[in-house]
């Protein structure tokens, strides 16, 4: 995930001088072309040397303009300050640079500029405005509710802000790893005592965190109707701790000082079994808490991985026979080679913490069947791969879809994903998943995910089946099934719909047959529910021979 830090040198000019660096080009070009309308144009006979000269005085203004010394920067906090709501959503805005994808994997090439640009002078004003609040359920019985939800939302996004920034930038989570603060009666340069009704209700960014998780969980648990800027925070929330702790023994040793784990726990829990309940097993539309939940089961993969001692932290396992006397006797999975493990006790020690709680295990097994996605991207239903934060491009409403159920289980395989790699030899957290899995049907649905087109779903669900056991594969498609002779009218055949996942979207795709018989895709071909089903056919015969 993460990469060398990219060192980008980004000219912004200020508008005067964009102004100067056109008219100047154009008085040039009167100058030097006045008989081509104002066009240089190059003869194949003979170059005419004065058309250049409007492109010279253009790299002369463009690298006067250019001088270090005038490109626009981000001003720099001499001390870390409490940031508005306003400041901290327009520099959200600057960072995501119009990316508004819901889960980001990776920085893009403008944010990773703007992540340069901000982050070192703002990272910790960042932090001090996810440690302080104007209220706290730690210190007072009765909390405004309307003061809460102000105080979850401008937290919320400086924990937000911080994902960003640390998202593939291990020097700006180091950053935030390193930087604490004192009491309200020694903070430095006294802004936090500037209004006495802000309160420090944290010292550093996993303490800050962990106490606007469990905030943004009580908020949400004694409103109603229910808090949307409590369910937003818990979600910016774990984000961070999802950013933060990737390939960092250090920011996970934290979480685990300060119970974050736990709080995580109490989100997804707390959120995903009694709608459960209430829904016999399926959690329909709009799941208010959706985002919440997939960032916290996101999060607990990150801090459950088992990293590698290499530059990107990543461990090579494969499946090795045993061998007993000439026959295989098992397979088991095994590092690479080159590969050491990297603080592999402190990952334990992680796993041991998560299934110490048993309903965890039970949701999170729950939100795999609950998988994959059905049907067609729509207003109120979301690929995971594919959901964008805002509902069009004024980003004045949030989609609909992050309240979709069908966002959250490909973070519920991840995590699976994760708990099956083996480790230490003392962690047993491998066969308490199997155990578990086998109990709730795990296999099958992730066999059933593994054709997705939502590419987390997808990647999630094969890595996890690699891992499970070389001997357990998925239901052979083919099994009691023969795919029509059949093509569709962009003369694609049933195997590229197989291989390329476009059932749910081109299921009703039309196409032929040899005998110019039309068929849609959903009716021709087995992986989209069609084909000629040979278990059926065998069974007509034997009811034949029978009569």
């Amino acid at each position: 995930m993460d990469t060398m830090p990219k060192i980008y040198f980004t000219c912004r000019l200020h508008t005067p001088l964009r102004l100067s660096l056109v008219l100047l080009t154009k008085i040039a070009s009167r100058m030097a072309c006045p008989k081509k309308k104002h066009n240089c144009i190059v003869s194949n006979k003979r170059h005419n040397t004065s058309c250049l000269l409007p492109l010279f005085l253009f790299l002369l203004v463009l690298s006067a303009t250019a001088y270090p010394g005038m490109i626009k920067k981000v001003d720099q906090d001499p001390r870390p300050r409490l940031l508005r709501g306003k400041e901290l959503a327009a520099m959200i805005h600057e960072i995501r640079q119009k990316d508004y994808q819901l889960v980001r994997m990776f920085a893009s090439e403008n944010t990773t500029v703007e992540q340069y640009r901000y982050c070192p002078y703002k990272i910790k004003s960042f932090l001090m405005t996810l440690c302080t609040s104007t209220v706290s359920y730690q210190t007072s019985e009765n909390v405004n509710p309307g003061r809460m939800s102000v105080s979850l939302h401008i937290r919320g996004l400086a924990a937000e802000a911080l994902a960003l920034c640390m998202l593939e930038q291990p020097t700006f989570r180091d950053l935030a790893l390193n930087t604490t603060f004192m009491s309200s009666d020694e903070d430095n340069g006294g802004e936090i005592r500037k209004t006495q009704e802000i309160q420090l209700v944290a010292k550093s960014m996993a303490e800050g965190l962990t106490t606007l998780l469990r905030d943004s969980l009580q908020h949400y648990q004694e409103t109603f109707p229910k808090s949307g800027a409590a369910v937003l925070a818990g979600a910016q929330a774990a984000e961070a701790v999802w950013a933060s702790s990737f390939f960092n023994p250090a920011h996970i040793s934290n979480y685990l000082k300060h119970e974050t784990i736990s709080a995580l726990s109490e989100w997804i829990v707390s959120a995903s079994l009694p709608e459960a309940a209430a829904n016999n097993v399926t959690i329909k539309y709009p799941f208010q808490p959706a985002r919440t939940v997939m960032w916290a089961m996101a999060a607990l993969s990150n801090l459950a991985t088992y990293y590698c001692q290499n530059d990107l932290g990543y461990c090579i396992w494969n499946w090795q026979p045993l061998i007993d006397d000439a026959n295989i006797k098992e397979s088991v999975l095994t590092l690479d080679d080159d590969t050491v493990l990297a603080e592999p006790d402190l990952t334990a020690k992680v796993r041991k913490q998560m299934l110490a709680n048993p309903k965890l295990l039970e949701s999170i097994m729950a939100w795999i069947c609950l998988g994959p996605i059905h049907q067609p991207a729509s207003v109120n239903y979301g690929w995971p791969g594919d959901v964008q934060l805002y509902k069009d491009l004024t980003l004045n409403a949030a989609s609909p879809q992050l309240q979709s159920p069908s966002i959250v289980p490909w973070s519920a395989a991840e995590w699976v994903k994760v708990m099956l790699v083996p480790g230490t030899s003392s962690d047993e957290s491998r066969q308490r998943i199997l155990q578990a899995a086998s109990l709730h049907g795990i296999h099958e649905c992730l066999c059933n995910m593994k054709w997705s087109p939502d590419h987390l779903e997808q990647s999630a669900s094969i890595t996890a089946l690699n891992l499970w056991s070389p001997q357990d594969e998925c239901p052979d498609i083919y099994q009691d099934c023969e795919d029509y002779d059949w093509t569709s009218l962009s003369e694609d055949t049933c195997q590229e719909y197989a291989d390329e996942r476009w059932c749910i979207e081109n299921g009703s795709d039309i196409g032929v047959l040899l005998d110019g018989t039309r068929f849609m895709a959903k009716e021709a071909c087995c992986i989209c529910g069609g084909g000629i089903r040979t278990d059926q056919a065998v069974s007509e015969d034997e009811a034949s021979d029978e009569l």
